[in-house]
């Protein structure tokens, strides 16, 4: 879905700067880079993660 409504992805999810849109580890929920990190929605909230988590990216 990322890739239809994005382009073509980043190579690499670390090349993401502040602001490009990730996709979660389980590959099912996306979220937005903070740089090093980033943040998405979860059933609790708003959740942090490692960028390093990360399995796709997209330039916004």
């Amino acid at each position: 879905m990322g890739d239809a409504l994005l382009g073509a992805p980043l190579v690499s999810p670390l090349l993401a700067q502040r602001g490009d849109i990730v996709l979660g580890p389980g590959g099912r929920d996306f979220g937005v880079c903070l740089g090093a990190s980033a943040v998405g929605m979860a059933p609790a909230g708003l959740i942090t993660l490692p960028l390093t988590t990360c399995t796709r990216a997209w330039r916004v």
